[in-house]
């Protein structure tokens, strides 16, 4: 049954290849923009990589200038030879905040962040790989 609602949630994910933040913090959005390029920069040759998805709010701008700084292309349309990116940043809980992200649906990446007033935006564990 986890199997099933974690396949049905990529592809709702994936379908949208698009990003969508839910919180109303450009501290947070800045941080997380540049931790899921660093993250995806890891898995995938940013030369010979295109990253499609809409980037239809701040987050996902700054997303796209990311990932721009970082060497990948990055596209609006769903080429066939493009990885569609979905990503989701939201808050969980009072204070806790999660982005998750799947790229071309086979895999789901989450992270969960906290703001401290202290030291800014830290992420509040490891990232976390649910599927293949």
């Amino acid at each position: 049954m986890k199997k099933l609602v974690l396949v049905l949630l990529s592809g709702l994910i994936t379908a949208c290849a698009a990003t969508d933040s839910h919180v109303n913090s450009t501290a947070l959005e800045t941080y997380v923009a540049e931790d899921v390029t660093a993250q995806i920069s890891r898995d995938y040759p940013a030369a010979n990589t295109t990253i499609a998805f809409n980037a239809r709010d701040n987050f996902g701008s700054k997303l796209s200038q990311d990932l721009r700084a970082k060497g990948f292309a990055v596209s609006d349309n769903n080429a066939s030879d493009s990885k569609k990116l979905s990503i989701v940043l939201d808050e969980v809980y009072k204070g806790l905040y999660r982005v998750t992200y799947t790229i071309d649906g086979y895999e789901v990446f989450a992270r969960a962040y906290v703001i401290d007033m202290q030291s800014g935006v830290k992420p509040s564990g490891s990232w976390t790989k649910i599927g293949n």
